[in-house]
């Protein structure tokens, strides 16, 4: 996805593998049919064409991958699904999200990461990444936690809609 990269590259060594994915959402889009496709193009607004070249490409990959998108509650999904493995860093990931959940969701999912978190080892590390408005910010912050350690780091900042990174190693 093209985005205008401020301030370097992130310094990625070695390059990043994805074994696997796995996604959960309380009403997926079944981004198979069209007509989804083009309800999910209509939120874009017209003035922003940009926005929809990125949307298309997201989609694309999406379908090229064969992503399924579960049924389910963010924090169930988590409690079941998440588990460090053995040979991988498995990688918790969300964007644009923990403004619209309730509280107590928030909380239970803080809780599971860091419960999640306690059980990570350096053969099967585990990674919080996300992309979330800080505070009454217009930007977007994104974070890493990383266990074993907890360690939290901010990473970059980012335009809303993708359209510039700011790196801030």
């Amino acid at each position: 996805l093209d985005t205008d990269w401020r301030g370097g590259p992130p310094p990625f060594a070695p390059p990043a593998a994805v074994g696997e994915r796995a996604a959960g959402d309380r009403k997926p889009v079944d981004l198979a049919d069209p007509a989804a496709r083009r309800r999910l193009r209509a939120y874009i607004w017209a003035d922003q064409p940009e926005r929809l070249v990125r949307l298309d490409a997201a989609i694309g990959i999406a379908l090229a991958q064969g992503t399924h998108v579960e049924a389910a509650d963010a924090a169930d999904w988590i409690a079941a699904r998440v588990r460090p493995a053995a040979g991988a860093a498995t990688v918790l990931f969300h964007s644009v999200f923990w403004t619209y959940l309730p509280k107590a969701t928030a909380e239970r999912i803080e809780a599971l990461a860091e419960e999640i978190g306690r059980t990570a080892t350096p053969e099967a590390p585990f990674a919080w990444l996300r992309m979330e408005p800080p505070p009454p910010g217009p930007t977007m912050d994104i974070r890493l936690t990383l266990w074993p350690g907890g360690e939290e780091r901010l990473l970059a900042h980012a335009h809303p809609h993708a359209a510039w990174v700011e790196w801030l190693a």
